[in-house]
């Protein structure tokens, strides 16, 4: 007779440079436990590696629809549950949708935070879909489009994420475009959940007042009898080089001219996804940084200035915007960005500059870790973005 397999046992393993245990289930899902006692809260957060950037070409939004929905209760959980029991117990929960992935938290009690734990493995794979529901829901999702569409900052990112990509998912905004929200029918929402909420898809991190052991045999416990299937493989185009410059004009009702600019960059995770995290300290951190010194300060052609470094699962996007000051020609306030930018590539940053860089980004990541929250957001964001929370542990060493 031919012996079956055994199951595989899923294995607790402590780092113990960083204090993160992890743990994986024969379904696949993988847990991250921290324990931190130095208040008694945990938190707890559900990310499924899945986002705009896996829906199919005419049918966007799906995966910001859906994350609606999965509040509007399981078959042992009825409307408006999920948030009743949060509030029963002393707790809180949201959740977010973006380009590369979804995610559920919560904040309850360390006494309390099983209950989040049977919330979430209930709507995995139990979450009902009334057809009365996924009617009215459509209204606050189309709502929230609009409501985004009359801020012309958004109005301009979503322009240029449509412009700079062409043919990667990135170029739609993660709600969708309106007339396909309009008209997305329940099925094709239901088959998204269907294919991507699935265990083997799933990073549980839970951070705070816990003792690792039994977290984890609590997980085991609400996750490991759910099974999984083969994920889909979805078709991801890979985004050309681009070989020139690509500039577009919106015409608004605004008071004053806005401009907003994006270079092509790399992964979430990289050595270089670093070099532009202080890079952009350098040029727009603060008051004494590069462009407010010279746009807003001294040439005062710029009301304010920002830059944000956008990596992704995919090569993302290093973007600057900024506010013109009223009465400045928009020409002359992007010949000076241009300069400083030139500057900046020809000569690079000062000594002072690089060690002030550093110097903040130290803190802000010495803060974010500060709350469980904070801390579970970072270890699952690099988990699930970058594939491997392990570089958690060279962010700090990284700025010295």
């Amino acid at each position: 007779m031919k012996a079956s397999k055994r199951p595989r046992r899923p294995r607790l393993t402590e780092d113990r440079e960083s204090g993160v245990s992890e743990l994986v289930l024969p379904n696949g899902l993988v847990a991250l436990i921290v324990p931190r006692r130095a208040a008694p809260i945990v938190s707890l957060q559900t990310w499924y590696r899945v986002g705009s950037r896996e829906e199919e070409k005419g049918r966007t939004g799906l995966a910001h629809f859906l994350e609606h929905l999965m509040f509007k209760g399981t078959a042992s959980l009825r409307r408006g549950d999920i948030d009743r029991v949060t509030l029963k117990n002393g707790g809180a929960n949201n959740a977010d949708t973006s380009t590369d992935r979804t995610r559920y938290f919560f904040t309850f009690a360390s006494d309390r935070w099983e209950r989040s734990l049977e919330i979430e493995a209930d709507r995995m794979r139990g979450s009902a879909f009334d057809e009365h529901e996924f009617a009215a829901e459509r209204g606050p999702v189309l709502e929230e489009l609009r409501r985004d569409r009359d801020d012309p900052w958004w109005r301009l990112h979503e322009t240029l994420e449509s412009t700079a990509y062409q043919v990667h998912p990135y170029q739609n905004p993660v709600i969708g475009w309106v007339e396909e929200v309009t008209k997305v029918p329940r099925e094709d929402v239901l088959a998204f959940y269907d294919a991507w909420y699935q265990p083997a898809n799933c990073t549980v991190v839970v951070c705070g007042d816990v003792d690792a052991a039994d977290a984890a045999a609590k997980i085991i416990e609400h996750f490991a009898p759910i099974p999984t299937k083969r994920l889909p493989v979805p078709f991801v185009p890979e985004e050309p080089p681009q070989e020139g410059e690509r500039r577009f004009e919106l015409e608004l009702m605004v008071n004053v001219p806005r401009m907003i600019a994006g270079f092509h960059t790399v992964r979430t995770g990289t050595r270089e996804d670093h070099v532009l995290d202080v890079t952009q300290a350098i040029l727009a951190a603060g008051k004494s940084s590069r462009l407010y010194d010279r746009l807003v300060r001294r040439d005062a052609v710029a009301a304010e200035v920002s830059a944000w470094n956008d990596a992704r699962r995919d090569p993302g996007l290093f973007v600057v915007s900024m506010e013109v000051q009223e009465g400045v020609a928009p020409a002359k306030a992007e010949a000076a960005l241009w300069e400083e930018f030139d500057r900046f590539a020809k000569d690079g940053p000062s000594a002072a500059e690089l060690a002030r860089a550093k110097s903040m980004l130290r803190a802000s990541l010495v803060y974010r870790a500060t709350t469980v929250s904070g801390l579970g957001e970072l270890i699952g964001s690099l988990h699930v973005l970058a594939g491997d929370w392990r570089l958690y542990k060279t962010l700090l060493p990284m700025l010295e």
